[in-house]
C-alpha cells in the first residue's frame, strides 16, 4: 500500500473538483480524503496500489 499527498492550487473550490477527484480515485480502487484548504486550494490524500496511484497522479486530467 502506497500513499500520495497532493495539493491542487488555484480556483478549484466550488467547481465540482472534489467530487470528480473522489470518483476517479474510487474507479481506480483508491481510498483517502479530499479537503478544501484556505483560500482556494484542495488537499488530496490517496492510498492504494502503486500502479493505481501512478495512474491517478499522472494519467488523468482534472476539471477546473
Amino acid at each position: 500500500m502506497q500513499r500520495a499527498e497532493i495539493i491542487a492550487r488555484g480556483d478549484v473550490q466550488r467547481v465540482g473538483f472534489r467530487d470528480a477527484v473522489q470518483k476517479i480515485a474510487w474507479n481506480l480502487g483508491l481510498s483517502g480524503t479530499v479537503q478544501n484548504l484556505e483560500p482556494y486550494d484542495v488537499k488530496i490524500v490517496a492510498e492504494g496500489e502503486e500502479t493505481a496511484l501512478l495512474e491517478f497522479c499522472e494519467g488523468h486530467k482534472y476539471p477546473g
